[in-house]
């Protein structure tokens, strides 16, 4: 998705001038069926998803990590092209969301959103460190 809120295609390994924006790759609009929409393999802070949603619905993602899945609660107003962004709480490799059934949602479009360029601490890991 572009910082304007339009789809932005590419390639799943695209990214923005930023390098932050990954635009995940559809063949097009895809309704909620129950399937798994694979992403650009990565470490992630949140999901930009687009929808267009014939009814207001409360729908439930799950990530899928290297390291196991998390459901995601998601509340998507009714509209043409309505916004949401999902948060990625586990600092873990994503690489799927399992998508609901929803018939009066479809997908419009997705970006994952990576975290800022810092200096990796080397006490960062994906659990947590105590001393």
């Amino acid at each position: 998705m572009s910082t304007d809120g339009r789809p932005s295609g590419g390639s799943a390994g695209a990214r923005t001038a930023d390098g932050r924006h990954a635009p995940v790759p559809l063949a097009g609009p895809r309704g909620l069926d129950g399937g798994r929409l694979e992403l650009p393999a990565g470490r992630y802070d949140w999901l930009h998803v687009r929808f267009r949603a014939a009814e207001a619905a409360t729908v439930t993602w799950w990530l899928h990590y290297a390291t196991g899945a998390d459901p995601e609660t998601l509340h998507v107003p009714a509209g043409e092209s309505v916004a949401v962004r999902v948060p990625v709480a586990r600092r873990a490799e994503l690489r799927a969301v399992g998508l609901p059934e929803h018939p009066a949602l479809t997908l419009l479009a997705v970006t994952a959103i990576r975290p800022p360029a810092t200096r990796r601490n080397t006490h960062e890991a994906d659990e947590l460190v105590t001393t």
